[in-house]
């Protein structure tokens, strides 16, 4: 996470890199599914947590590459992540991505 001055997050990055033995695609690479809902989520409960206007630019990366998206207004949240999935408990890759609702945050990516 980068703060500014006032310790309110404009960055949070999701960071993904291999652990032991192989790990899925969907874990390391930065543009599934699974890295975005989780760094969206961190996003939107930040948002809830400082009572803010719009989530901080967020990103996901691993070791090669990192992709920034465009902050979110919070009155357009909903159309993006579902918000109570984000505060659910997530054991799995899978269960994060339940949170993004499909194919619109892709729309979002700026780099």
């Amino acid at each position: 996470m980068i703060a500014d001055e006032k310790g309110v997050p404009i960055l949070i990055i999701e960071t993904k890199r291999k652990s032991e033995g192989k790990p899925a695609e969907d874990i390391i690479n930065p543009l599934r599914p699974a890295p975005i809902a989780q760094a969206l989520c961190y996003a939107t409960l930040a948002v809830e947590d400082l009572k803010l206007n719009k989530t901080p630019l967020f990103a996901t990366a691993n070791k090669d590459v990192m992709h920034i998206f465009n902050s979110i207004k919070k009155d357009q949240l909903d159309k993006f992540v579902d918000v109570n999935a984000c505060r659910e408990k997530h054991a799995s890759p899978d269960d994060w991505a339940k949170a993004l609702k499909p194919r619109k945050i892709f729309k979002r990516l700026i780099g």
